[in-house]
């Protein structure tokens, strides 16, 4: 988590806000909106919501500011990296700004800070864990399958609880789940269920949870499936 910052004075605070954004020329003309990657087809799009659902800012972000082809052939490839940033603007308006916090990584944390895992529950809230083939009830004493005599040692229990909801998510992904996917649900002391679709597609390790489709770190859903083939 980065440390929280002193807060500026007027004077440092009005600096700290020009620092942070500036306008470009020709920052309100439309017309170079898609040179800038600001089009609405292939921006990206940042909405900052707050807790009791009311957007905060709805932002499109576009391609990277201050690397003009023209100007570093002129000065000998050098580039000033003070204008370098990235375009931004509100979207349904035209006024454009470079952005240099994208870039230094102000605004831009780790994935796992702002994207939800899969199964957002607290392993100490779990009272059950269904898998294929397996469901694990968890109570006052040592865990135990459900309508199934077998015994289940209480490490692979808990290894199987913390493989499944500490899945970290490392990116947004588009995918869908295959058919086979792995159906994974997590029913809480509360009674409330969560569920997730876990698979893997070229290379990467994927995950449909309530947050919708992540990608996730490949070596937990490796460390889920060794538990699960354990048996």
């Amino acid at each position: 988590m980065t440390p929280a910052r002193r807060a500026p004075g007027r004077r440092r605070a009005a600096g700290a806000r020009r620092r942070l954004a500036r306008r470009p020329p020709g920052g309100g003309d439309p017309a170079r909106h898609a040179e800038r990657v600001l089009d609405e087809g292939r921006a990206r799009g940042l909405r900052l919501e707050a807790a009791d659902g009311r957007t905060l800012a709805d932002l499109l972000v576009g391609r990277i500011a201050g690397i003009e082809l023209a100007e570093a052939l002129g000065s000998g490839g050098a580039l000033d990296p003070r204008r370098l940033g990235l375009f931004v603007r509100r979207r349904g308006h035209d006024a454009t700004w470079v952005v240099a916090e994208f870039l230094t990584r102000e605004l831009e944390p780790e994935a796992r800070a702002w994207l939800a895992p899969p199964l957002p529950v607290a392993a100490a809230d779990v009272a059950r864990l269904r898998l294929p083939g397996l469901e694990v009830a968890f109570g006052d004493g040592d865990p135990r399958r459900v309508d199934d005599p077998r015994p289940i040692g209480a490490g692979r229990a808990a290894g199987l609880v913390f493989a499944a909801l500490g899945l970290v998510p490392t990116a947004v992904a588009a995918d869908a789940p295959p058919p086979d996917a792995l159906a994974v649900e997590v029913v809480t002391r509360d009674g409330v269920a969560r569920q997730a679709r876990l698979w893997r597609a070229g290379g990467r390790a994927l995950a449909l949870g309530a947050g919708g489709a992540v990608e996730v770190d490949p070596r937990g859903l490796e460390r889920l499936l060794e538990l699960l083939r354990a048996e």
